[in-house]
């Protein structure tokens, strides 16, 4: 894993590396965030504080988390979109009721997205963590329908209850503030039991 994060850092002209894991939304120049959270479920990551902004919280996927007031919420009945107010880096979250194993999700994901983007690649897959959880990542780098260059990172993480597919969508011009706002939302991450308040 240590070769894999050097050579992240190595693609990346924004680097955003946090001490506990990596997260690479790859990019023309690579998209760097980092992903820490050593704790349980509920505990915040070790070392920071909670992200200010607005809270989400959702009975119905199981989820918690803090995002900046100028990003949006975009409407969507089996997934959780957020997008940056300047609309260069978004997020979206899905989860299935059942709980699949991390390794049967995380190729689903995958061609998933690579069908979605066109001319994407996988660029690397490594380890991180989300929520506190073990993740696992997958660096994509993709076009848009203007050409332009488009980095995703799909993230496959389990809580107790579920499992979770995350793709973090990036643009290599987003300023490095909304790069650390991005970070901010995946630290704030916290699982629960679905469908309790």
């Amino acid at each position: 894993m240590a070769h894999a994060e050097r050579r992240w850092r190595d693609r990346s002209s924004l680097a955003l590396l946090g001490a506990g894991g990596l997260l690479v939304v790859a990019a023309a120049a690579a998209l760097v965030l980092g992903l820490t959270g050593a704790g349980g479920d509920d505990d915040p990551p070790a070392g920071r504080a909670a992200p200010a902004g607005k809270l989400l919280d959702s009975a119905r996927f199981g989820i918690r988390l803090r995002h900046p007031d100028s990003w949006r919420r975009r409407p969507g009945g089996r997934a959780i979109r957020l997008v940056s107010g300047d609309r260069r880096v978004g997020l979206t979250i899905t989860t299935a009721a059942a709980r699949p194993a991390v390794a049967e999700v995380r190729p689903q994901l995958e061609r998933s997205v690579l069908r979605t983007l066109d001319g994407a690649r996988v660029i690397d897959r490594g380890a991180g963590r989300v929520g506190g959880r073990p993740a696992r990542l997958t660096a994509i780098r993709a076009r848009n329908e203007r050409r332009e260059v488009v980095d995703a990172l799909a993230i496959t993480v389990a809580s107790r209850y579920r499992t979770y597919a995350i793709v973090a969508f990036g643009s290599p011009a987003a300023a490095q503030a909304v790069l650390r706002e991005a970070r901010a939302v995946l630290d704030s991450v916290r699982f629960r039991r679905p469908g309790r308040r």
